[in-house]
């Protein structure tokens, strides 16, 4: 697997029927499926989304964090760099539901099983937590 250095570009990308997409590349690296790209995005009620996602077609996207609004944005990035450290087989993640995206969205109907999930705490660490709004 081969990674690139972070970068901040920010893609405007309007997809039919939806409003225009405000995102910043993070990061992005090729795997034997494909190259895949580590963006940050706004989220529902001001968070921040961070998500794995097909670089090309802009799909399969996978949650790595959801940013409160009142931590600094630079977590977006900490996430990013605390994602790419982990090797492939220990990267924890979901897809992406519409929740996620908009607060007034009808709930998704869960076809995935909850894992682990990671959480930033103090100092950047990391601690191992189950999420308690999940199944």
């Amino acid at each position: 697997m081969s990674v690139t250095a972070p970068t901040r570009q920010t893609t405007r990308r309007k997809r039919p029927n939806q409003p225009a997409e405000q995102s910043t590349r993070l990061a992005s690296y090729t795997t034997p499926e494909g190259e895949r790209e580590i963006i940050s995005t706004p989220g529902a009620n001001g968070s921040t989304l961070v998500i794995d996602r097909d670089r090309v077609r802009r799909s399969d996207e996978r949650l790595i964090a959801r940013i409160h609004p009142d931590e600094p944005a630079e977590n977006a990035g900490v996430m990013c760099e605390l994602y790419l450290a982990e090797r492939p087989a220990r990267r924890f993640c979901r897809p992406v539901t519409r929740e996620d995206r908009d607060a007034n969205a009808a709930p998704t109907p869960r076809r995935w099983t909850p894992g682990d999930a990671w959480t930033l705490v103090q100092e950047s660490a990391l601690r191992r937590t189950s999420h308690p709004g999940l199944p």
